[in-house]
């Protein structure tokens, strides 16, 4: 895909198509995963993500993961062909908020 070529490009360590589990059940599989930080981003082209049944379960599966600790990071196709810096900005301001919210304060 153009999204996970465009963002492996910007030499970010991640993890790609992985199925996260809660208990015995499959919450979600996402495209591009950073475990530390748990941020999951998430690319939501209009060919597969265009029907109402589809965003519903996409704003669901975006709710649980949130529940669970994620941070979910919504790309468009559009963004990823048309803005490809501004996606690989926006995960790396997502990725440095993390950094620094997890960074324990010096005394």
């Amino acid at each position: 895909q153009e999204a996970i070529r465009i963002i492996a490009g910007a030499g970010f360590p991640r993890l790609v198509q992985v199925r996260l589990r809660r208990h015995d059940r499959e919450i979600a599989r996402v495209v591009l995963l950073w475990d530390g930080p748990r941020l999951v981003a998430e690319l939501a082209g209009h060919a597969t993500h265009a029907t109402r049944r589809r965003r519903q379960r996409d704003a669901q599966r975006s709710s649980e993961l949130s529940l669970q600790g994620w941070r979910v990071v919504e790309c468009t196709y559009e963004d990823v062909v048309e803005r490809p810096a501004s996606v690989v900005a926006s995960i790396a301001d997502h990725l440095r908020r993390l950094a620094a919210c997890s960074t324990p304060a010096v005394l």
